[in-house]
């Protein structure tokens, strides 16, 4: 879909109906680069929800991930691929920088299909719980 075409506002409204009428209990919603998390993180605080007219994050926290530790409070967590990468196989704190580029565009060509990773059940379940 192009640029503008509201993907960002469909996932978020996806995300309410998800919390509000599936109880979902956290949604993570993953991005490419910082910047589009920050993108995300403005939509989700404009966001108007349908049924009571109040913000999105006025009825639940959500988190843009800077550090490796997720708040169990937040209903959403917001994070770039290299961060969740990093946290998944024990990584210390992640560059910032790092996450500014498109994880393909960090990876020598050789490397992209050759690399495959095993994270621990354990590692995940302290993640998500």
């Amino acid at each position: 879909m192009a640029t503008g075409s509201g993907k960002t506002f469909m996932a978020v409204s996806s995300v309410y109906r998800l919390v509000k009428f599936a109880k979902a209990k956290r949604v993570l919603f993953l991005v490419d680069r910082s910047n589009l998390g920050r993108q995300t993180l403005l939509e989700f605080q404009q966001y108007v929800t349908p049924d009571d007219g109040r913000k999105f994050t006025e009825l639940y926290n959500v988190q843009h991930l800077k550090s490796n530790a997720i708040d169990p409070v937040n209903r959403v967590c917001i994070t770039t691929i290299q961060r969740l990468y990093s946290m998944l196989t024990g990584q210390p704190e992640l560059d910032p920088s790092l996450e500014e580029l498109s994880c393909f565009d960090t990876l020598p060509d050789a490397d992209k299909e050759k690399e495959v990773v095993t994270i621990q059940k354990s590692r995940l379940k302290n993640l998500i719980s």
